[in-house]
């Protein structure tokens, strides 16, 4: 287990794979998920062992959207749901995680690591006059600049 994981439990799934709505709720409805949108705690490692676990625990299950965790103990957030009719949600719906659900899981950080070679050999002219290192730090600088890009999560 990862360092960053020793401190947050793993989310438990509901007892019942049943939905947990009353008869008497006229205001609830269920729907099939077609593509969950889950934010990550900045805590947990993102593997995809952690998310495989919290996709096997909540298959076939019913999730509800959230609120933001401002506590910062939960690894998990339903950030939002696509339905399989396309329909506006509603505050108390439940939504099924089935086989065919898409879980699309983000974060807040993302660690990446480049391996870049600046040995003498790219400062070496090539055959038509040309150095390496001119050719190839403008590539690497717009690499870089089309990797990182905001992302407007609802959560966030």
């Amino acid at each position: 287990m990862d360092l960053l994981d020793e401190e947050i439990e793993r989310e438990a799934a509901s007892t019942s794979r049943q939905s947990n709505h009353h008869d008497n709720d006229s205001d609830f409805m269920n729907r099939e998920a077609t593509e969950v949108e889950i934010l990550m705690n900045h805590r947990v490692r993102i593997s995809r062992t952690r998310r495989m676990n919290w996709y096997l625990d909540f298959h076939d299950c019913f999730i509800r959207l959230t609120g933001p965790d401002t506590t910062g103990k939960k690894p998990f957030q339903i950030g939002g749901v696509v339905t399989k009719d396309g329909d506006k949600l509603e505050p108390k719906e439940e939504f099924k995680i089935s086989s065919t659900t898409t879980c699309l899981f983000f974060s807040k950080y993302y660690k990446m690591s480049f391996i870049l070679d600046f040995s003498p050999s790219i400062f070496v002219a090539d055959g038509v006059g040309d150095i390496l290192y001119t050719n190839m730090m403008p590539c690497v600088e717009k690499m870089l600049r089309e990797l990182v890009y905001q992302l407007k999560f609802m959560l966030l």
